[in-house]
């Protein structure tokens, strides 16, 4: 039997997390795709999300604990307030994710940030040391980062309010 999109969400929709781990394929040339789904009234405590495409998913007002997302693309997939926990995006793709509010412990070692808004959470316990273009995501003042060992170098985690734009009422706070 072939293992499906519908397949993977039938499972992890019934809480059968140790089950999908064990069935769903790993192919680094072929990620799993789980694309636009809204997870969020899913359990995916130890979930392995590795090598797979979450782009557009919904992780929003989630508790996520020790899911693996390393190696998948998480382009545009929101955690909007969420609350994860030993949670491994080791190089992941998450361009445009957004993570405004949410509580976050989790190792970003060599996952590609560009355009992600961390805007009003809290980091101060995840790991940015070898994060990509992290000079491209979005924070605010209100945004905890950890210390600066778990920062890259070049990382200025000052929150600066550019100008506004004209068509924009919010200021741009890009770093």
């Amino acid at each position: 039997m072939a293992f499906t999109k519908e397949t993977a969400i039938e499972m992890l929709s019934g809480g059968e997390i140790s089950e999908f781990n064990a069935a769903r394929p790993y192919e680094e040339d072929e990620l799993l795709d789980l694309s636009e789904v809204d997870f969020t009234n899913f359990n995916l405590v130890g979930a392995n999300l590795s090598l797979a495409d979450l782009n557009g998913v919904n992780f929003s007002e989630m508790e996520l604990e020790g899911v693996n997302f390393s190696g998948s693309d998480l382009v545009s997939s929101s955690f909007l307030r969420t609350s994860i926990v030993d949670t491994d995006f080791t190089g992941a793709n998450l361009n445009g994710a957004i993570f405004v509010g949410s509580n976050c412990q989790a190792n970003f070692t060599d996952a590609d940030v560009s355009g992600a808004d961390f805007s009003d959470g809290d980091f101060a316990e995840s790991d940015f040391t070898l994060a990509v273009n992290m000079s491209m995501c979005k924070f605010d003042n209100y945004t905890v980062w950890p210390d600066s060992s778990n920062l890259p170098d070049d990382f200025d985690s000052e929150y600066v309010a550019d100008a506004i734009d004209e068509d924009d009422e919010t200021p741009s706070d890009y770093y």
